[in-house]
């Protein structure tokens, strides 16, 4: 109206004066005229080609956020589009479109770039060539189908092994259980001829001994047979570590030389989580089995003659003994002594350091030598240390190991005892004979 009325008065003054060649008032003009703030964005509407021109066609995305309309020139077909995040190692990279039936039409990159996807495949990048006009209503409407994501391997095998996990079937057993003889015991009595299975090593054993439950011993080569540990597939040795020049870390540590079960070996599935299971054998030996390279398997034989031998791992160190204490799956009067000879040790390497090695290495700090030199100088002598430093405290070291050793036989007892309990239940179910 307003604009019409501007025209009107124009007309008067031209037809008055004749001055064809008079502008109009700035102001009209400006009123008249579609402002640039309403204007579409360009990234919401527009022609596109792909960069061969053999395709072109329409986007739309001036509806609702995550929404979009295609239409491909030459098609009557309006598609509506929906869109859904593509992400590469957690980063966001762009949205990617599907049409109604599921299959991705059209990326668009966080960056702004365009790429239309051919029959879900060729990957064709896309060129905006001019403005267009909005499509109408959607020919081919509807959301896409709800993505089903295929199952990894590893969440396969934690759903099977959850079926008849031991902290499934009762769940006021805890994982921390597992290294209780008598918790075991329970459940072994308690146990329907389903829930046992048996270790299959891979071409990957993937299972580590676990004395402690949620903790796997340090694996390592045996470097003295002579050992008190030996025997039980175990070595202990001196961990020393260093922060600059102090004594930063120092203990009795004790590593197995082997931790996986033999094949065959017979048990129940303690616990699952999204990677491993708790794997616990009939004479209460405790495993970390990883999923990938061995596996639980409801073949469990059914000649118990044909069983692996029991106790094939029992090997503690000083760490062990005391984790166990911890979670009460050992007596403390066991795991004090084993203590007191830790810290006897510990008192004693300390000793050793502070009368050896630390003066050693003051004194070359005020050597008028060179950077390089000091540092290999040092080095040197650090490691002569380790060596011959702790040999001082050799008695607690030997103590120790008699200790270890004297623990592992006595729950060694107690899980031999175990497993005649457990064959005598595999024979009552069914399960072997």
């Amino acid at each position: 109206m307003q604009t019409k009325t501007w025209c009107a008065v124009v007309a008067c003054v031209v037809a008055a004066t004749g001055c064809a060649g008079s502008a109009p008032p700035e102001g009209s003009h400006t009123a008249a005229s579609p402002s640039k703030a309403a204007a579409t964005p360009e990234w919401r509407l527009g022609k596109y080609s792909t960069g061969d021109g053999m395709l072109q066609m329409v986007i739309d995305r001036t509806g609702d956020a995550g929404k979009a309309k295609l239409q491909v020139a030459g098609s009557k077909d309006i598609v509506e589009l929906t869109a859904s995040e593509v992400r590469e190692r957690g980063t966001l990279i762009g949205q990617v479109f599907k049409d109604p039936k599921g299959a991705r039409v059209l990326f668009v990159g966080t960056h702004g770039h365009l790429v239309y996807l051919k029959n879900d495949r060729d990957e064709l990048p896309l060129r905006r060539d001019g403005d267009a006009s909005p499509l109408g209503a959607a020919t081919i409407a509807g959301a896409p189908p709800a993505e089903v994501r295929e199952k990894s391997a590893s969440e396969q095998t934690a759903e099977r092994l959850s079926a008849i996990a031991v902290t499934k079937r009762f769940p006021d057993i805890k994982k921390e259980d597992a290294g209780k003889l008598d918790q075991v015991a329970k459940v072994i009595g308690l146990a329907d001829k389903g829930m046992f299975v048996a270790f299959k090593r891979g071409e990957r054993p993937t299972a580590k001994w676990s004395p402690v439950p949620g903790r796997t011993m340090y694996s390592g080569k045996l470097d003295d047979p002579k050992q008190a540990l030996a025997k039980y597939k175990a070595e202990l040795f001196n961990y020393l570590s260093f922060k600059g020049d102090e004594l930063d870390g120092w203990g009795l540590q004790a590593a197995v030389t082997d931790s996986t079960p033999a094949d065959g070996t017979p048990g129940l599935v303690w616990d699952v989580g999204s990677s491993h299971a708790t794997f616990v054998t009939l004479d209460g030996g405790v495993y970390e089995v990883s999923y990938g390279g061995s596996d639980l398997t409801p073949t469990v034989a059914s000649s118990i003659a044909s069983w692996p031998a029991p106790l094939q791992h029992s090997a503690l160190g000083p760490g062990e003994v005391s984790g166990l204490a911890e979670l009460g799956l050992v007596d403390k009067s066991v795991a004090e002594p084993v203590g007191a000879t830790q810290a006897a040790w510990r008192t004693c390497v300390k000793k050793s350091y502070e009368t050896g090695l630390k003066k050693e290495l003051a004194k070359l700090d005020k050597e008028n030598i060179q950077w390089s030199a000091r540092s290999a100088r040092k080095k040197e002598a650090k490691s002569k240390w380790e060596t011959d430093g702790p040999k001082a405290c050799a008695a607690h070291r030997g103590k120790m190991e008699t200790q270890l050793a004297q623990v592992i036989e006595a729950r060694g007892a107690e899980r031999k005892a175990l497993y005649e309990k457990a064959k005598a239940r595999a024979v009552a179910i069914g399960l072997a004979k």
